[in-house]
């Protein structure tokens, strides 16, 4: 399992590999191993989002395979295919390419042997931090939070425990995680102080 941040225009935007691809925003894997490996990447390749549906005249792909693996006799399509397997960053929205800024970059941050970056991936952003629950490890799920000035990771301590955490968001200065519960606590909202670790429940 790895998380890596992206030095695009915005302050930060955090990827992971693992059960899932993501925290925040959409990246390329390829980008990701590339940056494990510490190659040099910072291209970006914009395609059309009605390509994405709209592929004329014939084309190929299977569902098993990635989009750029689409094949096509539009020759147009068919290089912008071909070179975003090789790119960094693809974009299917010109927002996203606001984003990125000219001259993204990618940074390994951790890398842990069990899946420790999974889900969520909450911002916030008056203490510059991402929030990022783990898959499933023991049948409990953890916390931990991302310091982007610092590239520093932690775990909260909250005022109550949260049990097995995965998805949530950030409104009016609170962290808000969904709970799955377990045999003896029921699903639950929870929302937390991410200055106190105050905790409540719903």
């Amino acid at each position: 399992m790895c998380l890596f941040v992206y030095k695009p225009h915005f302050p930060a935007v955090v990827g992971i590999l693992g059960d899932t691809s993501v925290i925040v925003c959409a990246c390329i894997l390829r980008a990701v191993a590339q940056a494990a490996l510490n190659t040099s990447i910072n291209t970006t390749v914009s395609i059309d989002p009605e390509s994405t549906y709209l592929i004329l005249p014939n084309y190929h792909g299977k569902i098993s395979q990635s989009f750029v693996d689409t094949q096509t006799s539009n020759v147009n399509l068919s290089v912008l295919l071909t070179s975003a397997k090789s790119s960094a960053f693809i974009s299917y929205d010109l927002e996203f390419l606001k984003l990125l800024g000219t001259n993204p970059t990618v940074t390994l941050i951790a890398q842990r042997n069990y899946s420790f970056a999974n889900e969520a991936g909450i911002w916030v952003p008056d203490r510059n931090e991402v929030w990022f629950t783990s898959s499933s490890i023991d049948d409990a799920t953890t916390i931990s939070v991302l310091n982007l000035n610092t590239s520093k990771i932690s775990t909260p301590n909250t005022s109550i425990p949260i049990i097995n955490p995965n998805e949530g968001t950030y409104f009016d200065h609170l962290v808000y995680l969904a709970g799955d519960g377990n045999a003896t606590v029921p699903p639950a909202i929870y929302a937390i102080d991410p200055a106190t670790g105050y905790t409540e429940t719903s």
